[in-house]
């Protein structure tokens, strides 16, 4: 069960890639404003996606390099993590949350299929078959938005497809308002815990990483759950849209 300081810690942890990812806060990041203006909603979500994009990537990424060249993000990021392969050798590394997430989203059928591993195996996989299909995913999406779009799909496949899990996440989000962010050091309100454990038990991809768990919470926050489900629909899903590809 995710704890209160367990979501205390995810909103430090977000908060600090917002701020070197960005500039910005996370919760100037979630409300929107830069420099006096309002940030459009789709630059808000691409924003938050790509930053737990990111969360996941980092462990497995040379130190970020910053971006000098504009057009190289789509997203005015201010670095960019480059995959460093060699990370997934690491027995280490094998242990952490972000790798369990990985293992996670190669048992997704559809995102087998997108990241070309084809159908998951009838036989069990050894560790260092696994370790080989989850290199391969992680080649396949690339940059960090490569990471966030298969994520947020999976995590559409179980909270958009599923009545019972959509029901049960949809009334926790629905009391999670809008840009809701409570500070690291104050009390975790009950329906944030809700919404996040919710999120966590119906969605094996976010089961093992509490603060991936959280950003998504937030992010679906500012849509709510129909909302959610439409843009991924609209704008995630869609392979010609240069968004979910850079």
């Amino acid at each position: 069960m995710i704890t209160a300081k367990d979501v205390s810690l995810a909103l430090v942890e977000l908060n600090r890639l917002a701020t070197d990812e960005y500039g910005l806060s996370l919760h100037d990041l979630l409300e929107a404003p830069e420099h006096g203006r309002e940030l459009g909603l789709e630059d808000r979500l691409w924003r938050i996606g790509r930053i737990l994009g990111v969360l996941v990537k980092e462990p497995f990424s040379h130190p970020p390099r910053v971006i000098t060249d504009p057009q190289e993000s789509l997203t005015g990021a201010r670095r960019a993590w480059d995959l460093r392969e060699k990370a997934f050798d690491n027995i280490e590394n094998r242990q952490r949350p972000e790798y369990k997430v990985l293992v996670e989203l190669i048992k997704d059928p559809q995102r087998r299929i997108d990241l070309g591993l084809g159908p998951y195996p009838e036989q069990a996989l050894d560790p260092e078959e696994v370790c080989a299909e989850v290199r391969w995913a992680a080649r396949s999406m690339a940059n960090e938005r490569g990471f966030f779009r298969p994520m947020a799909l999976s995590v559409g496949t179980h909270l958009c497809s599923d009545d019972a899990a959509r029901s049960k996440v949809g009334d926790s989000i629905r009391l999670v308002k809008a840009g809701y962010l409570p500070h690291a050091e104050t009390v975790i309100g009950a329906e944030m815990l809700s919404a996040v454990n919710e999120a966590a038990t119906n969605v094996p991809l976010l089961g093992p990483n509490p603060t991936l768990t959280t950003g998504f919470i937030l992010l679906i926050g500012i849509l709510g759950l129909d909302g959610f489900c439409t843009w991924l629909n609209e704008y995630v899903r869609p392979r010609d849209n240069p968004r979910a590809e850079t």
